[in-house]
């Protein structure tokens, strides 16, 4: 919009009278998009040979190609239409195409209890602009089960507009089950809307806290015979 297309219509002849001249509108711009909409007809003041028509562009984000706009004299029986019956102005594009965020997941602490005094929190972490909401995907694996170990998780997480990071926090399930130290690890999955970081996946541990109890018991011994 910092420019303006201006497109001049000129007659020869008296200039007596004003003149009418029509119009049609075309090339790849969108009327009422790209620009305001064209009424279709200019006229000529009496006593001038020419009348101008300016176009200003509607400035918006969006990446497209150079577009024209061509306005092309119409005949009539009121004139007749020269040589330059039709002139073409372009809108040059100035978006510059946009940056595909990059997300990252990291967990801190990297190992809780498995009694549930503390949580494991994935951080999920995006690049470039924040102006829109971003869903991000995520797989779960490891040596933990889901739905025992630590309760089940959805695989997405959103990152509001605004924001440049969302966490999921994951709190193990105590049992009194005495087994090895357990992992759950957090992958982003590649989607379209973003491309997926160096640091791709997370593992947090949940550390086994049951100790195998054994009982007291009695060892009965008989007398020896010989």
């Amino acid at each position: 919009g910092s420019g303006t297309l201006v497109y001049t219509f000129a007659r020869t002849g008296a200039t007596t009278d004003a003149l009418a001249v029509s119009y049609t509108v075309s090339g790849t711009a969108t009327s009422g998009s790209d620009f305001a909409a064209l009424s279709g007809t200019i006229t000529i003041p009496a006593g001038q040979s020419s009348a101008t028509l300016s176009v200003n562009p509607t400035d918006d984000s969006v990446v497209e190609p150079d577009e024209t706009i061509i306005l092309t004299i119409t005949d009539t029986a009121t004139y007749d239409v020269g040589a330059a019956g039709a002139a073409t102005g372009t809108i040059t594009n100035d978006d510059a195409d946009p940056v595909t965020p990059v997300v990252t997941v990291a967990v801190a602490p990297t190992a809780v209890n498995e009694d549930g005094t503390g949580t494991l929190v994935y951080t999920f972490t995006r690049t470039g602009a924040t102006t829109s909401a971003l869903t991000v995907n995520y797989s779960v694996s490891g040596t933990a089960t889901s739905g025992s170990d630590f309760s089940a998780l959805s695989g997405s997480v959103t990152i509001p507009a605004g924001q440049s990071s969302a966490t999921v926090s994951v709190n193990p399930i105590d049992d009194t089950t005495v087994e090895p130290n357990e992992t759950i690890v957090l992958t982003v999955v590649d989607t379209t809307s973003y491309d997926v970081g160096t640091a791709a996946a997370a593992t947090g541990t949940i550390t086994n806290d049951d100790e195998v109890v054994v009982n007291p018991g009695t060892i009965a011994i008989s007398p020896a015979t010989t």
